[in-house]
């Protein structure tokens, strides 16, 4: 979140939002997969977020492990809009150097062949970075960026031995009509495994937090995923009780 800006002394400066806590990136680094309740947990509410973002029309464009930031009472920060897109907007896909815009272990197919960017690219790269917080390992690498490309298009997915594999599998799918339709039903569909997620020594102060956020959500059977309001069943755009808005 941008507070401020402007000059002193000649200088330019920026007042930003201070978040303490840890990357997602660095969270798998240190303690490999995570519990499946706290895959579930991290991963349902990034798509809050997405779906307050996508609602507005902004595709995030490179959501990662390194921009999502689990704080130490369990809420989950994105990070980093720089490459975010307004789908109305004329914004070339590629650079002037010709680089695609992205990071290549988390592009979907779309980004690649076509460079156009959609919604559903979110849910490919969100079904990425869920896929690795639950093997502790990258879904796709290689010796050099065309190589990662070239599995993101051509390569299915490894399987898990998980109950969160069917999500992965649909978010993954190599043709964006084959996902999720909407951040708002990736959140429907995590919702009810996000459930008690156990302590995190030296991550999360207090786990509570987090199982809290999670046990105030509608469960399943009580309404369409379409039919919600929000992804905390609150009014149109208030945004869920520890997920951050586009903004941070």
């Amino acid at each position: 979140m941008l507070y401020d800006f402007g000059t002193y002394d000649q200088r330019l400066f920026q007042v930003m939002q201070f978040v303490d806590g840890v990357t997602v990136a660095d969270l798998v680094q240190e303690f490999g997969p995570l519990p499946e309740a706290w895959a579930a947990t991290i991963a349902a509410q990034a798509a809050a977020v997405l779906t307050e973002a996508h609602e507005h029309g902004i595709c995030h464009r490179d959501l990662k492990p390194t921009n999502l930031m689990l704080c130490p009472d369990g809420a989950v920060k994105v990070l980093d809009f720089g490459l975010a897109l307004l789908r109305e907007s004329d914004v070339a896909p590629f650079s002037r150097a010709g680089q695609i815009l992205g990071t290549p272990s988390y592009m979907a197919p779309e980004q690649i062949q076509r460079g156009t960017a959609e919604p559903r690219s979110d849910l490919y790269a969100l079904g990425c970075v869920l896929h690795e917080m639950l093997t502790g390992e990258q879904l796709f690498t290689g010796p050099t960026a065309y190589a990662v490309f070239d599995k993101h298009v051509k390569e299915p997915p490894r399987r898990l031995r998980s109950t969160l594999d069917p999500i992965v599998q649909r978010m993954l799918a190599k043709e964006p009509a084959d996902r999720p339709a909407t951040a708002r039903d990736v959140f429907a569909d995590l919702q009810g495994f996000a459930q008690n997620p156990p302590p995190l020594p030296g991550f999360v102060q207090n786990a509570s937090t987090a199982a809290m956020y999670a046990s105030v959500q509608l469960r399943p059977g009580s309404g369409s995923p379409r039919d919600r309001r929000s992804p905390t069943g609150a009014a149109p755009r208030t945004p869920a009780t520890v997920a951050t808005p586009p903004s941070a």
